[in-house]
């Protein structure tokens, strides 16, 4: 890898050195500052959607046409998703009829 000008040039392709610190920096050491705590996962796909939606670390990362391209397809996962009835839903529906 060469180094120039604050950039990383990766398989022909450069990236801020600046993001991929901030990637970096999120998964491998715990928040700084007084009374600083880690944000939990999302606990559905539905708040996972909503956290990338508003994840400025994504847009930067991914530009704003990939983000967007990522959210509708999830966005139509989830909706096909919640239109369905599992098989737990059903026993759990009699069991409780």
């Amino acid at each position: 890898m060469r180094v120039r000008r604050g950039r990383r040039l990766v398989a022909g392709c450069p990236i801020h050195t600046e993001c991929q610190r901030e990637m970096n920096d999120g998964a491998s050491r715990p928040p700084r500052g007084a009374g600083a705590r880690a944000q939990p996962l999302p606990r559905t796909l539905d708040d996972a959607a909503a956290a990338f939606a508003s994840s400025g670390l994504a847009a930067k990362a991914l530009g704003a046409d990939v983000v967007d391209h990522l959210l509708a397809a999830a966005r139509a996962e989830l909706a096909a998703y919640h239109r369905g009835v599992t098989d737990w839903e059903r026993r759990r529906g009699f069991e409780r009829m």
